[in-house]
């Protein structure tokens, strides 16, 4: 319900609060003191409305957002049912802070600022499902080339992300099966996609644009 939470974590060297702040409108302890303007920024560049940066705060894939999509990312947590939930200030032990500051975690969330309008692309062009890649944070577990290989913290025996280039397994697919793969999780040999693997909810035009786009993608072999 985007009212936030706290989460303790402890993974081996790690430990910290983990927590995702409410984003409901609630004056005191959500976004209701927060311009609409401070939001976008939050999102696309990493801070918060006091200029402070945000930590695992995936806004290096929100910056790709539109003008008219980030309004009505705003319009619409404007538009939730107030909470009242003060979330504790996220906090994590040395080691863990090492592990973000060096990238461990994904790249820093802080961007420059944002001065220049950002359009929309049209539905049903490649531009389009570069746009969605982007959004679709695919880059995080399918490498920044998009080449697939083992996942941020796996082990040896884990699955490893699949490589979306024109090198992978997506050339011999049809679009049909494409987006059955990104929506239901389902491989077109019948198996079924790891659960690690988001299934995504997005229109199926969009999808299409997505297949468009790896089609383009310079041929690179997973490592």
């Amino acid at each position: 319900p985007f009212t936030g939470g706290a989460e303790q974590i402890d993974e081996g060297p790690i430990s910290g609060v983990f927590a995702p702040p409410n984003l409901t409108p609630h004056e005191a302890t959500g976004l209701g003191s927060w311009a609409d303007a401070e939001i976008a920024r939050a999102l696309r560049e990493g801070v918060d409305k006091d200029g402070v940066g945000l930590i695992i705060m995936p806004s290096y894939n929100y910056r790709a957002l539109s003008d008219d999509d980030v309004a009505a990312v705003v319009g619409y947590l404007r538009n939730l049912e107030p909470v009242e939930n003060e979330v504790p200030p996220v906090s994590f032990n040395l080691p863990a802070k090492i592990l973000n500051a060096v990238g461990a975690f994904g790249p820093s969330p802080v961007g420059d600022p944002i001065t220049e309008r950002q359009e929309t692309p049209e539905q049903g062009t490649v531009a389009n499902g570069e746009y969605m890649v982007k959004l679709g944070a695919c880059s995080d577990c399918h490498q920044a080339n998009l080449a697939g290989g083992p996942l941020p913290f796996s082990g040896p025996d884990d699955v490893q992300a699949a490589n979306l280039t024109p090198a992978g397994e997506i050339p011999s697919w049809t679009v049909e099966q494409f987006i059955a793969a990104v929506s239901q999780g389902q491989h077109p040999s019948g198996t079924t996609l790891d659960e690690g693997m988001p299934r995504y909810g997005t229109s199926e035009a969009d999808l299409a644009d997505i297949y468009a786009y790896l089609l383009t993608l310079d041929p690179i072999e997973s490592e």
